[in-house]
């Protein structure tokens, strides 16, 4: 990797990882990487605009209100109405060929950074800026990718030459929670792909590795709920339905069904419960998640916990309560075509290969592959090793920047060295 692109990549992990914003709110995010895509030689910008979010909440029966931030700000890119801070970065090579896209998740999550001093973006001055901090690593998947983009012009003969039409970089709003990838997978970003490569810095794994085989990625479901029972005086709780009550035990049993070893997991956070001390509570709500180690368990699970609420409501018919699905992910079954390309080009770069790697994590990439696979295409997620300061989602949260020059560099031999 020369001097000149290391530069540019620190460069621009750094600027974004100052700017981190949460899902669905990446709109500095946006416009940073409009700023260094819009003037790149060949490049075609799409965005999520009123026209793509209304054909998206038809098709897909999605209540657009329900997801997108209440906000009256109205947002504005190259003069287009964006109702989703998403970027689909096109380069048109030639006629005919394949339709290969490269995908990186935006988002940061609703942590405050770490300001000790032995904290790095600390020391080096680009510390979050805001109450979100890039603690998964998503700042460096912008940074390769986008460093992709301003290489596209000078390696176009050689894309051309190795039979790809059109290369899609494709930056997905709102990974975390896994709501982002289920507006994108129906949206115009992912049409007539034949190849999509999804990857993740981490993870556990070191530096100088590369997972092309990836397994063990855990369905997971994020739901809302919420119990509306009857306020009264506390000093005559027998008057009213208590709501915190309902609340309390339903995370109460369904934490007595977590199973860690067989990878049954269930979280619970942001709990509700607005009044005073001396009124019984008529409202309580909580948001949560579901994660299995298969697709059927997660079935299976989300209908005990349907029970669960069933239940709750036979004891105390006057309660009400919702269940809503927020989010989800599914599996991911990469392809053997892709892991062998994904494998030599690992090869190529002069960086080593693990056989194996369990992820053991959600992904909602998983929507995306799952769309072109289900197209007739063909999809891989995997994994470029990075040494880490503390695990994903900690407030001190640091990789190595090194890996950014080695994502880059596979992806680079990805593109140009192997026939598509």
């Amino acid at each position: 990797m020369t001097e000149n692109l290391h530069d540019k990549l620190i460069t621009h992990r750094r600027a974004l990882h100052q700017i981190a914003e949460s899902g669905f709110n990446e709109w500095q995010t946006l416009n940073y990487l409009v700023r260094h895509t819009q003037n790149l030689e060949g490049a075609n910008l799409s965005f999520i605009d009123t026209t793509q979010a209304q054909k998206i909440s038809l098709k897909g029966g999605i209540k657009l209100s329900d997801y997108l931030p209440q906000e009256e700000v109205k947002h504005f890119v190259l003069g287009k109405e964006i109702v989703i801070p998403s970027l689909c970065v096109r380069f048109n090579l030639q006629e005919q060929g394949k339709v290969i896209a490269i995908r990186s998740d935006m988002d940061a999550l609703p942590i405050v950074e770490d300001q000790s001093s032995d904290h790095l973006p600390k020391i080096l001055g680009f510390v979050s800026a805001t109450s979100c901090t890039h603690a998964c690593a998503h700042d460096g998947h912008m940074a390769i990718a986008l460093s992709l983009c301003e290489m596209v012009p000078l390696v176009k003969d050689d894309l051309i030459k190795n039979g790809v039409k059109e290369l899609r970089v494709i930056f997905q709003s709102a990974e975390e929670g896994c709501q982002g990838a289920r507006f994108l997978a129906l949206s115009s970003f992912m049409d007539n792909i034949d190849e999509i490569y999804c990857y993740h810095l981490g993870m556990g794994l070191p530096s100088g590795l590369i997972a092309p085989k990836v397994d063990k990625f855990l369905p997971t479901l994020k739901f809302d709920v919420s119990f509306l029972g009857k306020k009264a005086h506390a000093g005559k709780p027998q008057n009213g339905v208590n709501a915190v009550k309902a609340l309390a035990d339903f995370i109460s049993k369904s934490l007595d069904l977590m199973e860690i070893d067989s990878g049954r997991l269930i979280n619970f956070s942001n709990l509700q419960a607005p009044g005073a001390r001396n009124i019984i509570p008529d409202f309580a709500a909580a948001e949560g998640e579901l994660r299995s180690l298969s697709q059927a368990q997660l079935k299976a699970f989300e209908m005990q916990i349907n029970d669960l609420l069933d239940g709750i409501k036979k004891e105390t018919p006057s309660l009400l309560y919702n269940f809503k699905v927020v989010g989800f992910a599914t599996e991911i079954k990469s392809d053997a075509e892709l892991i062998a390309k994904v494998k030599q080009a690992a090869l190529d770069a002069s960086l080593q290969v693990t056989p194996n790697f369990d992820f053991n994590a959600s992904e909602d990439a998983s929507l995306l592959i799952d769309k072109v696979q289900d197209s007739g295409g063909l999809g891989i997620y995997f994994v470029i090793g990075s040494n880490l300061k503390n695990g994903h989602h900690h407030s001190a949260f640091d990789f190595d920047e090194q890996s950014l020059d080695q994502g880059l560099s596979l992806i680079l031999k990805l593109l140009v060295n192997n026939k598509n």
